[in-house]
């Protein structure tokens, strides 16, 4: 989201201007209020890890997943990868397809691709 405001100090106080017309701000702060959600609610709904023992990913979603294991000749800690999950039949983890075995720790859903501005 673009800002609309900036901070400004000029050593006898602190605060935030902006150069957009009131209009412009008040139908901005609207939208944000009819959502509902406080600030902290927006952000955790961005960006917020799942952990598998809450909940599955629906259907073939591709998401980000934090896994643990060894594969192959790699030990992986912690590592973030991404893959589909298949419900009973397990996890399909695109960068190492045939294992068979990982331990997905949490996920979360990939961000929509970067679409440029015509």
């Amino acid at each position: 989201m673009e800002r609309m405001t900036h901070e400004r100090c000029n050593g006898i106080k602190c605060g935030y201007w902006s150069p957009e017309k009131k209009e412009d701000l008040v139908q901005r702060l609207a939208e944000y209020e009819n959502t509902g959600l406080e600030p902290k609610e927006i952000a955790e709904a961005v960006c917020k890890w799942i952990p598998v023992s809450e909940g599955l990913p629906l259907g073939d979603e591709c998401v980000l997943m934090q896994v643990n294991g060894r594969y192959k000749n790699v030990t992986y800690e912690n590592a973030l990868l991404t893959g589909v999950c298949f419900g009973d039949e397990g996890w399909v983890i695109n960068e190492e397809p045939e294992w068979e075995d990982p331990e997905v720790v949490a996920w979360m859903p990939l961000p929509e691709p970067y679409q440029p501005v015509n």
